[in-house]
């Protein structure tokens, strides 16, 4: 008797074991599915008394904790759309939603209208990027570079600023540090490598007259993938920030980045630059300057950004 009653004990508990390594898979398809989709059996199941043994784990079968999850979800949209209706037409998210609901409804209906929004989406982007900073169409042609919000040039552009096909003054900025320079750079270019120099050289001699000039003005570093971009944006910022009461009046509106910087440029050009040479900013020969100016333009940089 005591062997039969052992041999029951031991099918039970290898049941046990089968059932409860099932139940992270039993949970996953049943909180993907419906309780209308489960059969009885699988129920039956779920709901075995091997798993409710434990009294203070009542409530973690996959089942139950399906049932919970519902009805939980349930009471957190009911929440959510009485506040949206109390609130009303104070939320302006709630109406993006709406708007985005409504916009996907007509998708569903009809695809002509989908491809309609599509396109004029496209021609809002293309139009947004082409306008210059006081919000009239850019003077040069411009390209999706790697910075989008800011309007990139490619090297043909900057040459044919250079050789006169455009009726408007052009000013190139460097922002490499003065040894790359010096190794090399576009002609004509000023080398402007931290923010106490473009404050002398931007915003020291102002005057109204000047506001919404055509003057254009090309920023540029090694690959005008870091200082060239941050350097625009800080004058941009500075603008800004004289022209508040004026917006969007900026003294200067035309301001552009060579695309792929310096080196793009002189594999290209390389008549175009004094002298005809490339120094890369990593080179070993000057470690120390890289590091002394580094230093420089990162202090000079936080202290002008903070103020």
């Amino acid at each position: 008797m005591d062997r039969v009653k052992r041999i029951k004990k031991d099918k039970n508990a290898d049941k046990r074991m089968k059932i409860t390594n099932s139940f992270p898979v039993v949970k996953r398809s049943l909180f993907q599915t419906s309780p209308e989709s489960i059969s009885p059996d699988c129920k039956k199941c779920i709901q075995s008394p091997f798993l409710d043994e434990d009294k203070e784990n009542e409530g973690d079968s996959p089942f139950s904790l399906y049932q919970t999850s519902k009805v939980f979800k349930s009471k957190s949209n009911q929440q959510n759309s009485e506040s949206s209706t109390s609130r009303g037409d104070e939320t302006p998210f709630k109406e993006s939603n709406i708007v985005r609901r409504r916009i996907c409804d007509i998708q569903m209906q009809s695809p002509e209208n989908s491809k309609a929004i599509k396109l004029a989406l496209q021609k809002d982007l293309v139009t947004l990027i082409s306008l210059n900073g006081d919000m009239k169409p850019c003077i040069l042609p411009t390209v999706q570079g790697k910075h989008p919000e800011l309007n990139s040039v490619t090297p043909d552009v900057v040459v044919n600023l250079l050789s006169g096909k455009y009726p408007y003054k052009c000013t190139l900025i460097d922002c490499r540090y003065p040894y790359e320079y010096e190794g090399g750079h576009i002609h004509n270019a000023i080398n402007l490598y931290h923010t106490d120099l473009a404050e002398e050289n931007f915003f020291n001699s102002l005057s109204h007259n000047m506001i919404g000039n055509r003057d254009i003005w090309v920023f540029y570093c090694e690959f005008s993938s870091e200082r060239a971009p941050n350097m625009m944006r800080y004058i941009r910022q500075r603008d800004r920030k004289i022209n508040t009461e004026s917006y969007p009046a900026l003294f200067y509106p035309e301001i552009y980045l060579l695309e792929g910087g310096y080196k793009s440029f002189f594999s290209s050009f390389k008549m175009f630059c004094e002298p005809q040479s490339y120094l890369k900013m990593v080179d070993k020969r000057f470690t120390d300057k890289l590091a002394e100016f580094r230093k420089k333009s990162k202090v000079c940089n936080l202290f002008e950004w903070q103020s």
